[in-house]
């Protein structure tokens, strides 16, 4: 049955993965931001882009789904993304894929207020590069992504984290990273929580990517939705660009 499921979506991401490198990559300036032995730029061509999708793959499918080594990850969203990647030399250290339109998440979330947002999806840090170097990588991205979306004169950018638990662990984990929350957006979840009680329930650990978001100033927003494709509970994410307090703000 794994091996089904394995073929079934590796055959889909083929067919996106041959359409967007026919197609080309989103276009972007290709402004390089340096720092010590990292680069950070934009993928203009389709070379780069294939590595992409093979990197990504050996981050989710393989690491995640327990997939054969061997495949690419692509859908539909990466047609109209720009991709954000960080070099160390030719190796990628660090990723996001960043839309204007054509949401993923909203495939587990609804955003009820009229609001300009750029989504970061896909994020990935190699095995390699994780450790003391993941929060230079992230902030250097997460610059990056900040200047384009003020380009689009986008306030917000928004994503998703996901958390493996149950319903009442999920609230629990909520609760004690209460200070982070922030309901900057009204977010309603596709396939809320249940209502089971956290009282005297011990919250799992918060997925490392979610502490270096807090500690950059990004908020998560509304209540955890249930993702059925992933079976795990995604949290919503807002970067209020606006806000001071974050480390991209500008003013």
């Amino acid at each position: 049955m794994l091996y089904l499921l394995w073929l079934i979506d590796l055959t889909r991401s083929f067919f996106w993965a041959i359409i967007c490198i026919i197609i080309g990559p989103r276009q972007c300036p290709k402004i390089v931001t340096s720092s010590n032995d990292m680069s950070v730029y934009y993928v203009n061509n389709r070379f780069d882009l294939l590595k992409i999708f093979l990197g990504r793959y050996q981050a989710f499918q393989v690491t995640y789904a327990k997939f054969p080594k061997f495949g690419l990850d692509a859908n539909r969203h990466d047609l109209s993304a720009f991709h954000l990647v960080c070099w160390q030399g030719n190796k990628i250290a660090g990723y996001y894929r960043l839309c204007d339109r054509d949401f993923a998440f909203k495939n587990t979330f609804k955003i009820l207020t009229s609001a300009k947002v750029m989504e970061a999806s896909r994020a990935y840090i190699p095995k390699a590069m994780r450790g003391q170097r993941s929060s230079t990588i992230l902030l250097m991205l997460w610059r990056e992504a900040a200047k384009l979306a003020s380009g689009f004169d986008v306030r917000y950018i928004v994503g998703r984290g996901s958390v493996k638990c149950d319903d009442a662990q999920v609230q629990a984990l909520c609760r004690d990273y209460a200070s982070n929350r922030q309901d900057i957006l009204e977010i309603a979840p596709l396939f809320p929580i249940k209502n089971a009680s956290c009282d005297g329930v011990r919250a799992p650990n918060m997925p490392s990517l979610l502490k270096r978001y807090f500690s950059l100033g990004i908020k998560f927003s509304g209540e955890p939705g249930w993702n059925p494709q992933l079976k795990l509970y995604d949290i919503f994410i807002v970067c209020d660009l606006h806000d001071p307090k974050n480390f991209f703000y500008e003013g």
